[in-house]
């Protein structure tokens, strides 16, 4: 078993992170960290839209991407912590989430808010899964759903196995950078937001090949200087339940939201 840990700012600690709701508003905070999270399955669903074809073209159409050195698809485990970042640097953390992920690209996102206070509402103690397995996502909102909603389609082999290689995501068009997070490398891509309406000017978007699609940080930057973060602080690479998703597949498919 491997696992990896580290700080919010990147400091590498010895001692899983406890994770204390801060949020002064609870409501305000369950709103921030739903939309982190709901980016994530968004970005799943346009990297299926994008999905490269059999010679796996780069984005701009002139250059075929050898994908040979792609790493071997393996289970694992990520563990979140979302937080905003006010325009003076100070931190708000807003809660977590758990990612479980098997090698044949089936997921299941687990999204914890909890306001920490006595007597908060029960809604916010809840839990909000998100599921990918072949050929579709589909989200239980809460605790006491009876049903499931879709969401969008998943990704196909062609695209995780993309993800996976090193050269695909360093000629991947949106690419902009490396970092690090958790001791793993990372590929930093990074989309501007063209909309003078939409708070948000740009997102960063950061893959490592060991875990392919699955993003090990987020940032979405504000146009007041703010941030909006979900990043990993742990991953662990093992076994994953062979019946991860059965709970969400019993269940029966309501309308789709709005």
């Amino acid at each position: 078993m491997e696992t990896f840990t580290t700080g919010i700012h990147g400091a590498r600690v010895r001692k899983f992170l406890r994770i204390v709701t801060l949020a002064k508003n609870p409501l305000r905070g369950l709103c921030i960290v739903i939309f982190i999270f709901g980016a994530i399955v968004f970005a799943q669903a346009r990297k299926h839209a994008n999905a490269p074809q059999s010679n796996l073209q780069a984005a701009n159409g002139q250059k075929n991407i050898d994908i040979n050195d792609a790493e071997p698809a393996q289970p694992f485990t990520v563990e979140y912590v979302s937080s905003t970042i006010d325009a003076s640097g100070a931190v708000t953390i807003n809660g977590r989430a758990t990612r479980y992920v098997k090698a044949d690209g089936e997921w299941r996102l687990v999204l914890h808010v909890n306001s920490g206070k006595p007597g908060a509402p029960e809604d916010l103690k809840e839990s909000r899964v998100y599921a990918g397995s072949e050929g579709s996502v589909f989200k239980r909102e809460s605790n006491n759903s009876l049903s499931r909603s879709y969401v969008s389609a998943s990704d196909d082999q062609i695209t995780l196995r993309a993800y996976r290689s090193r050269n695909y995501l360093r000629n991947h068009f949106e690419f902009f950078r490396m970092d690090e997070v958790v001791g793993l490398e990372l590929y930093v891509f990074r989309v501007e937001i063209n909309d003078a309406a939409n708070p948000i000017i740009w997102i960063e978007t950061s893959y490592s090949p060991l875990t392919g699609i699955t993003p090990l940080r987020t940032v979405k930057h504000l146009n007041d200087g703010s941030e909006i973060k979900q990043e990993a602080i742990a991953v662990v690479f093992k076994i994953v339940a062979a019946d991860l998703n059965s709970d969400l597949k019993a269940l029966p498919i309501g309308p789709k939201e709005k």
